[in-house]
């Protein structure tokens, strides 16, 4: 458990236990609180000292009435244990804008995984005085997208090294770039990398019967 002192159980440092947990999100959910569907929809911050989420919600500006197309923001404290919890939140979202499902789930969620903790670990540097902000957009037969901003310094994107280099293959710097543009269709940093938008393409919807 996380011990609120930036560390997970015997000395292991909050970025390493990232990098070994990123092939089991569940089990750091887990481990990080959950945050009910119902906080999510009213706005309201979980009882669990691991979620500290602001959650606005709308229906997208010229949607007509009765899609379930949503848009919204969500912040969260530079903090490592309210990130599976804003993961929850958001992919909750998406699947109940029908925009989320069994083909994509695992895309969202790791992408947004990814994103959340280089915005907490490198960007704000586990600052508990900074927020991520995630703006999101779920329209049904069109895209998924993110922007995920931090409050830190920003970077150079093209300054990352390759971590499929053959020097770079023990490296984990890197690889979570890397995984958001293998599961999204558009990865693009803006404002001296400080924003990271992520969109995903969504199939149309079937034509109906003619």
């Amino acid at each position: 458990m996380f011990d609120g002192a930036g560390r997970f159980g015997r000395g292991d440092s909050a970025e390493q236990v990232i990098v070994k947990r990123r092939s089991a999100m569940r089990v750091l959910r887990r481990t990080a609180g959950t945050l009910r569907p119902e906080a999510a929809e009213k706005g309201a911050a979980s009882n669990s000292r691991a979620a500290n989420l602001n959650v606005t919600k709308k229906n997208k500006g010229g949607v007509p009435a009765g899609s379930a197309a949503l848009s919204g923001h969500v912040a969260i404290h530079s903090r490592v244990e309210e990130i599976g919890p804003c993961v929850d939140a958001l992919v909750d979202l998406g699947k109940r804008s029908g925009c989320v499902s069994g083909d994509n789930q695992n895309d969202v969620e790791v992408s947004l995984f990814e994103s959340l903790a280089n915005a907490v670990l490198h960007g704000n540097r586990q600052d508990p005085s900074k927020q991520v902000h995630v703006d999101y957009n779920f329209h049904p037969d069109k895209e998924i997208s993110f922007v995920i901003k931090d409050e830190g310094p920003g970077f150079d994107p093209s300054q990352v090294a390759d971590p499929t280099a053959g020097e770079n293959i023990e490296a984990e710097h890197g690889r979570g770039i890397l995984l958001m543009k293998t599961f999204m269709d558009e990865v693009r940093y803006e404002n001296g990398g400080k924003e990271v938008h992520l969109r995903k393409k969504l199939p149309p919807a079937p034509a109906g019967p003619s």
